[in-house]
């Protein structure tokens, strides 16, 4: 199996975007880095902004005194994706599909 790499971006009210997918790391970082970059500056002018961004790990956060934005990746590995198809079927199975 190629692999799969997954970017969840949720914010502090507990909204989550759409999981984005990537087919390497690099560019699941340069996505997570350039994100908070991009979401910092709109924020930066708020004396308690704050960024943290940790490729190693995969994980950004952006945030002031009112809200937060994280980004976290991660690999898709073949035991995650057979869980995910095991509960898949299982709902078709129920017609919850």
């Amino acid at each position: 199996m190629n692999r799969i790499w997954c970017v969840f971006e949720y914010d502090s009210e507990g909204s989550c975007e759409f999981p984005r997918l990537f087919d390497s790391r690099n560019k699941t970082e340069i996505y997570i880095n350039n994100s908070a970059i991009d979401e910092y500056n709109e924020i930066e002018k708020y004396p308690d902004s704050t960024i943290e961004v940790d490729c190693n790990n995969l994980y950004a956060q952006v945030g002031s005194d009112k809200s937060s934005r994280i980004w976290k990746g991660f690999e898709i590995t073949d035991e995650l994706l057979s869980i995910f198809l095991k509960n898949y079927m299982k709902a078709k199975e129920n017609n919850n599909v």
